[in-house]
């Protein structure tokens, strides 16, 4: 028989258990998100997603399983969002299809949710929350080189290292919101015209 809350009510039809599992899932990264990763507890869970403390223990054995099952749906995300990046056409100006990235990057929420995560300390919610950064650092790295090769020009700068300072931008992005948006096009169209500039 399903877990008491997952019957939509008494002689109801039952949910689907994966919907209550995202339900919980999705409201943990808002949690996480708004309030950091100790305000992600059972009780307030449970009341955001309106299911049982028990029915979050059913789903997840602890505070650490739940943590890792958000940090591993944010690197699902990132990976898919870049899979079907890879699939579009490039922007006839590479630096604008690089601030669409980032943007789109930074209003998914999960490179914040996993810097939150991080800075649990809890180890394998660290690992997992580390995945996540590798991830949107491959995709930095990949958007980099796409305006590097479109512009045709050979950065004097090594390419670690412009990965390693958009990656430091993009973290700050990330835990301290440049609002408005056009803000940190401008910081970033400062670095990138910087960067092109001591190019060959």
């Amino acid at each position: 028989m399903a877990p008491e809350s997952d019957r939509a009510s008494a002689g109801g039809p039952a949910t689907d258990v994966g919907d209550t599992r995202r339900r919980i899932l999705e409201m943990a990264r808002e949690e996480i998100s708004c309030a950091g990763w100790a305000a992600a507890t059972s009780g307030c869970l449970a009341k955001r997603a309106a299911v049982s403390k028990a029915l979050i223990h059913y789903h997840f054995q602890d505070k650490d399983s739940l943590l890792r099952a958000v940090a591993i749906a944010c690197r699902e995300n990132v990976l898919m969002r870049g899979s079907a990046r890879g699939m579009r056409t490039t922007h006839v100006n590479p630096v604008d299809g690089f601030e669409e990235w980032l943007e789109a990057e930074l209003a998914s929420q999960d490179l914040r949710i996993a810097l939150q995560l991080r800075a649990s300390g809890r180890g394998p919610v660290v690992r997992a929350a580390d995945h996540v950064l590798a991830a949107v650092r491959s995709e930095l790295q990949q958007q980099v080189d796409q305006v590097f090769e479109i512009l045709g020009v050979v950065p004097t700068v090594p390419p670690t290292s412009v990965v390693d300072l958009f990656m430091t931008v993009t973290e700050g992005a990330a835990l301290i919101p440049i609002e408005p948006v056009a803000r940190l096009r401008q910081m970033v169209e400062t670095i990138w015209f910087s960067l092109l500039s001591v190019s060959e």
